[in-house]
Order: C-alpha cells, then structure tokens, then sequence
C-alpha cells in the first residue's frame, strides 16, 4: 500500500506540475505575443512598374526564363532571414522564435504590397530588400485598415491555407511554371468594389532543423519501400523500430515506379533549402457575409496553381470564430493556441505549414512587369542615394528618403551663389519648395526679396510664418494696394553706367510685352527714340519716370525744361535737330504708334500711382546691405497680366542694378542676399543672362523656378543651364523631360521625370565647389504655428511705413503730367537750336 499510495503521490506531483508549467508558460507566451506585436514594424513597399525587364532585351527572351530570374530574387531574400536568430534554444521552445509577415492587401480599389518586420530587425528586413530589389521604395508606415465600420464584423470572412499531407511534401514553385503565379493572386483581389478590403497575411519565422531532419528520414524510408508512410505517425513509429528491422527492410528494397522516385526527390530538394514556420491567412471585409465569402473563394482558388495532386495542395480552412481571425491578423500572433489537435494520431502544432525559400518566394515576392493586374501601387519613378557629405549648416531643400533613411538635403551657402534653379508643374511642390527655403532664410536672419506673381501664397504662407522679432524688417509691397501705393520708378539712376543698364533693361521690357519674337512690331527707330527720351529725363535732378516718356514728345514745353539739364551733345542734337526739324506731319504719324506703347499703363490708375513717381520706396540698395525682407506681391489677378509682368521685371532690375552698385564694397563685407522669383519666366529678359553669371560676385543669390522649359527663351534657357548650380526638378512634361533627361543621367531617365508624385523631386546639387550624382529627394509641408493676425499686423504696419496716400500721389503726378492744366500751344521757337 505504501509503494501505491508513493506513487500516487508521484503522479498527483506531476499532474499539478505540470498543470502549472502548462498556466505559467500560457502567461508567459501570451504576453510574449502581445509584446512582439507591439513591436511589429510595417513597411509598404513599392517598386517601379518596369521591373524585372531589361527593354526590348528582357522582352526577346524566353518569358519562363525571365520568369526565373525575377523571382529568384525573392528567394535570395528569404534565404537571408532564415538566418535570423531568436534567443537560446530553451527560450525558442518556450516562446518561439520571432516571425516575420509579408502582406498583399487590397483597399480603395489598390493592391498594396507590405512587409512586416519586429523592431530590432527592421533594418536586417530593410537590407534585405535594398540588396534584391535595389529600385524599391520601403517607407515605415502606420498600420493599415481594411475593415469597414459601417459594415462591423457579422461581415467579415476568412480563414487559413492548410497543407492537405504532412509538411515535408513540397507544392509547385515557380521552377515548374509557365506564368506568373502572383498575376492570379492579385487579379482576384483587384475585382473588389469602392469600400471593400481583403487581405493574404503570410507569418513565418526560421524553422527548427528537425524539421528537416525528419524529412531526410520520411524520404529513405519511402525509399526503402515502405509506401505507406504519408504521416507523422507512421514516421514516429518507424523510427522507434529496431536496427535490425531497418537493415532488413534495405535489404529487401523493392522497385520504386517513376512517380515514387520524383515524389522521394522532391521532398529532397524541398528539405535541402532553408525553411519557414508558415501561417497564411486570408481575410476579407464586404457590404454582406455572402459577398465576404464569396472574395474568399476566388483569393483560396488562385492558390491552386501551387497544388500538385501527386505531391501536395492547399486545402482552405474557414474560421469558426471570426473574431478570433480579426485579432488574429490585427496583432499578427502567430499561434493562437499553445496546444492544437488534428485527426491524426499525433499531435501537431498550430504551424503545420512549413514552406521553404523557394515555395515562399513563389507565393510572395514583389510585382514585376510580368504583372499586369490593375491597381498595383507601382513606384512612379526610381529612388536614388542622396550624396555622402550633405552639409551641417544650409538650407532644407528637401528630404531624402533611401532604404528607410530619412536625411534633411541641405545646400550650403557659398553653393547657393551658384543659384538654384527648380522646374515642375503647377501642384507638384515647387511653389511650396522656394516659400519653405525663403521662410528658412528669414529665421536665420538673412536678407531676402520674395517676387510673388500670384499673390495668394504671400497672402497665406509667408506673411504668417514670419518671425514677430523681424517685422520691423518687412518691407511689402502690394501692387493691388491702390490706397497707399509704393512708389517704384526705374528711371532712378544715378551714374551714367546704371543709366545705360536701365535704358537697356526698358527695351528689353517693352520687347518682352510687346515683340518677344522680334516680328519687326518693335524695332531699332523705337529704341533710338525710348533712349533718348530717357537719357533726357534722367538728367533732370528732380527725376523723371516711365511714364513721362510720352509726354517729352508732346509738350515742347515740358522738353525745353527737360533740355536744361543735357549736356550729351548727342541727345540735345537728336531733340533739337532731328525731332525739332521733323514736320508736325510726319511726327504725328510716328507718335500715335510710340505713344501706344505707353498707353496701358498711364491710363491705369493703379499702375500710374506706382511707376509714376518720382521718388521710389524701395532702396534696393540698402535693402540688401541691411537684410531686410522684401515682399513683392504682384497680384496678377488684380493689376493685369501686363502690368504683372512690367512692375516684376522692374523690380528684377532694379535689384540687379542695386547688387551692381556693391562694386564700391570689398567683397569679404558684401552680406548674401536671396532673390526668390516664382514664375520668373515672366520676368525673365535678355538681360537676365548678366544677372546669373555676374550676379554672384555681388552675392545676390538667385533661387528661380517655372513651370516647363518652354516658357524660356533660348537664350535664357541656355543661360539657366550654363550657370545655374543647383538643379531640382519636380514632375514634368514629355519635352521637358526628354531635355533633363541629360542633366540627370544616368541616375533618372525620361519616364522617371514624367512619373514623379507630387512633392517628389530629383535634384543635382553642388557640395564644396563640385556637381553630385543625382539623387532622389521629397518636399515638406509649411511650418506649423501660422498666425493670420501676426502676418495682417506686419502687412499693416509696412503699408504705414512705406506707402503712401493715393490723394497726395494723385495730386503729384497730375501736377507734374499737366493733366488738370489746358495743353499750351506747341512752340517750337522756345526749343533751343543750337547744340
């Protein structure tokens, strides 16, 4: 009794030991599982739509063969993490090894490619993919969605992939197919409707060696002819029999048929590759559970392909609870329960599925351009590596985002001497790029001019980020502002060199509004006449403007005043003898032609109030030496795409002309000055050459963009490429592209610059003096904090300081025009004739 009553006692001991390892090691995984899903980092990964292909070389080829090759990648992928390591053996056995998962997830009507990796391997992951796929895009994201609250979760369907016999049993890979196996994945996820979602989540980890152990062993025994091993049990069983018997059955081999060899090789090979715990579930979220089930039905059947009826095939198992498969696939866990039974003899785990690379890689490898199925989140355009030495200290062009990094693209200040020229259309990021690197400068203090055409981004993005500490600094000018007009005359010269420099500079102006082709609208007899009428009027030391032009050739007595003040022997001579002795007749035939060219803006009101004074507002000059913040709105919607275009040449010039004057400054005390032009193709005259290959020894730093290459004249063009240093191109046109496509090479080609997304630009810049490999670069939103009330009190405050009232403005022009003063009768005997 006492020997029974022991080994009660034992097994009770056991029982409750046993019990409560079972408890602890519940706890314990349980939280484990939690904690790793915690921990879980998404990657949504995409790739250019072309990839895979080599052109029309990759296209001749054998399709199996390219087939192959694009899918081995993948495989060389797997390979790598089935390296990866999860703590000690008893730990392992515990808890588990960490798992990866690769995820096809379909949502709004696109196809999205994920992998999900733990936080302390992500960068192994992101390696991984960077040396397969080196044109992918893998960019952390949040966590997706695909489930619809409205619909809740009576609607949802889904289940598990199963293997139909034991794990050793290979499927079909892509070794022994025709076609691209992930075409008939994706096309059964690309038929779902407006709000529908559905999902393939495949969770795997490195497998245990003894798995592969038995397979080696499943293998010769089959080939030692016992036939009726196809599961576990009979495995066990057979490894527990005596040596004897083994030796016994090797000699009494018997024949294999052709099927049963290639069944035996094929466990081989499928062991002799590294491989993964498997689980594949497939979830799906619709308007109705029928509709669920029936998405789940096409997703299972495009698994077929993988089956071989001779070998192994996926069986589909529904979840009985859907709840469970939610949080199941929510939190990624990979066995829901420590123990799980089947209908075999023996227990088997959750994990029964155990693929290898090559079956992995079959099922899951990224599209290629063998995959045509609709909605694939394809990469438009390729990413390249940002340079090595990026700047410290610089403005922020951009972010560069490569492999997972994330890098601030900075351009330093002795580059940006070499200006910056940014071309995009209109939505792509450019605007937003120069508003950012102005808003930069004037945080750090720097001077800097702002010549807006539009009028809106001054209005909402820049008045409002600007520093409280530097509102005494902002200078705004506001063409639409007709109460109190800023006054801007170009005919403020003051040595002969700035005089001949505006003349030339008018000319060119009146070419660009009038004659930008040069068809003969304009010609040498009107430049004769504009130049001497403005040599005439700048010599007069109480000033002369634009506007008077027209009236030194109809008031002889407003000439005569005018003459006092010449003393070039050439203008006096073309007033006194060549216009004095042109008949009236001849004179008024010419005059209405020249006259018309002035017209538009002496008859506006708002333009007249502002180049009609003789006194500017603005001292460019002193402008940049004190660094002070220029805002040039120019308001096209409100002052005329004309006047537009002239007040902003205007203003280009003058800025030019007030750089030129800094000769008289050594050049180690001249302070940086950031001109910022958007649009400036609109202000952009033959002149403007001078201005990008001189205008850096005065360090008046240019930072232009437009919208295409088109909108330049040649010239211009040529000069922007010639001198420009730092290149951004946001997406463009087929001809622009065709032409950048040269700058960018062989980094980017023509349909990379076509494709580029919004707010993703490739750029060249220079470091330390020397162009960089092009590079691939993203835009950053404005800077949050925006005060409406700051930027409306500092457009105020300028307005008082520098403007002044239309009356007083209103009375000195017509004063000085005559305009409330009858025309006195032309006499020519006040002209003086003698030179």
């Amino acid at each position: 009794m006492t020997i029974i009553w022991l080994l009660l006692i034992i097994v009770s001991l056991v029982l409750v030991g046993g019990m409560l390892f079972y408890l602890y090691r519940r706890s314990k995984y349980w939280k484990k599982q939690v904690e790793r899903s915690l921990k879980m980092v998404p990657f949504l990964v995409t790739i250019p739509r072309d990839s895979g292909s080599k052109d029309e070389q990759a296209r001749s080829r054998d399709q199996r063969d390219i087939l192959k090759e694009v899918i081995s990648v993948a495989e060389t992928f797997y390979a790598n993490l089935s390296a990866v390591g999860g703590g000690s053996k008893i730990k392992k056995k515990l808890m588990g090894s960490p798992h990866f998962a690769a995820e096809i997830v379909a949502k709004d009507r696109e196809i999205f490619f994920y992998l999900v990796a733990p936080y302390r391997f992500k960068e192994i992951l992101q390696n991984g993919i960077s040396s397969q796929y080196p044109d992918a895009s893998i960019e952390e994201v949040e966590e997706h969605n695909i489930f619809n609250q409205q619909w809740g979760i009576d609607c949802i369907a889904g289940g598990e992939l199963r293997s139909k016999r034991g794990y050793y049993y290979p499927f079909k890979t892509y070794q022994e197919m025709d076609t691209e196996p992930l075409k008939n994945i994706t096309n059964s996820l690309a038929k779902l409707a407006e709000g529908e979602g559905a999902a393939i989540q495949i969770i795997f980890r490195p497998a245990d060696s003894k798995y592969m152990k038995r397979s080696y062993k499943v293998a010769k025994q089959m080939h030692s002819g016992d036939k009726n091993k196809q599961n576990l049990a009979s495995e066990m069983y057979n490894l527990a029999m005596a040596k004897e018997k083994e030796q016994k059955q090797q000699q009494e081999m018997t024949k294999l048929t052709p099927m049963e060899e290639e069944r035996i090789k094929a466990i081989e090979r499928k062991a002799a590759k590294p491989s993964f715990e498997t689980i594949i579930r497939l979830i799906a979220s619709t308007s109705s559970k029928v509709r669920s089930e029936a998405v789940i039905g096409e997703i299972s059947s495009s698994f077929i392909q993988f089956s071989d009826q001779s070998i192994n095939s996926f069986k589909f198992k529904k979840a009985k609870n859907t709840e469970e498969l939610v949080s199941d696939y929510i939190f990624r866990f990979f066995m829901k329960r420590i123990f799980r039974f089947t209908n075999s003899v023996w227990k088997k785990p959750s994990y029964d599925l155990i693929l290898n690379t090559e079956e992995l890689a079959t099922i899951y490898h990224l599209p290629n351009f063998l995959v045509d199925t609709p909605g694939i989140r394809w990469l438009p355009s390729k990413k390249a590596a940002p340079p090595t030495f990026i700047p410290e200290k610089g403005v922020v062009i951009g972010y560069s985002q490569f492999r997972g990094e994330n890098k601030a693209i900075r351009i330093a200040e002795t580059e940006r001497r070499r200006h910056v020229y940014i071309v995009g259309q209109t939505g792509t990021g450019k605007t937003t790029t120069m508003i950012n690197m102005f808003l930069s400068d004037i945080r750090e203090g720097k001077g800097g001019c702002y010549i807006d055409p539009h009028g809106q981004d001054m209005e909402e993005h820049i008045l409002p980020n600007i520093p409280k500490e530097r509102a005494e600094d902002v200078i705004y000018f506001d063409a639409s502002d007709t109460e109190r007009p800023l006054g801007l005359n170009l005919f403020s010269a003051k040595t002969q060199e700035q005089k001949d420099f505006v003349i030339q500079e008018s000319i060119a102006m009146l070419y660009r509004l009038y004659d930008p082709g040069h068809t003969g609208i304009m010609g040498p007899r009107f430049e004769h006449w504009f130049r001497n009428a403005a040599l005439a009027l700048m010599a007069d030391p109480t000033g002369g403007t634009f506007i008077d032009v027209p009236k030194i050739f109809t008031d002889d007595k407003f000439l005569a005043e005018k003459l006092k003040y010449v003393t070039d022997p050439v203008v006096r001579n073309f007033w006194i003898n060549e216009m004095g002795q042109t008949s009236d007749y001849h004179k008024s035939e010419m005059l209405g032609w020249f006259v018309g060219k002035f017209g538009a803006f002496m008859t506006n009101m708002t333009m007249r109030n502002i180049i009609g004074q003789v006194e500017s507002s603005l001292n460019f000059r002193q402008i940049m030496d004190d660094k002070k913040i220029l805002l040039i709105n120019l308001a096209k919607g409100q002052v005329g795409e004309e006047n537009m275009k002239l007040l902003g040449m205007i203003c280009v010039a003058q800025m030019f002309m007030g750089a030129m004057s800094r000769v008289d400054t050594p050049e180690n005390q001249r302070c940086d000055f950031y001109l910022y032009v958007d649009e400036f193709q609109n202000f952009a005259t033959d002149t403007f050459e001078k201005i990008l290959s001189e205008a850096r020894k005065f360090k008046l730093n240019l930072i232009v963009g437009n919208q295409y290459i088109g909108q330049l004249a040649e010239p211009i063009r040529d000069s922007v490429f010639g001198n420009v240093g730092n290149l951004v191109s946001f997406r463009v046109g087929n001809e622009d592209a065709e032409y950048l496509a040269k700058q960018f090479s062989p980094v980017f080609n023509q349909q990379d610059l076509i494709n580029l997304e919004n707010y993703h630009s490739v750029a060249k810049i220079l470091i330390d003096a020397k162009p960089t490999r092009a590079f691939s670069m993203r835009g950053y939103n404005y800077p949050p904090g925006a005060s409406k009330e700051v930027g409306d009190a500092i457009k105020q405050l300028a307005r008082l300081k520098y403007g002044r009232p239309k009356e007083i403005v209103d009375e000195e022009i017509q004063s000085r025009m005559s305009l409330n003063n009858p025309m006195p009768p032309i006499d020519n005997s006040s002209i003086p004739r003698e030179l």
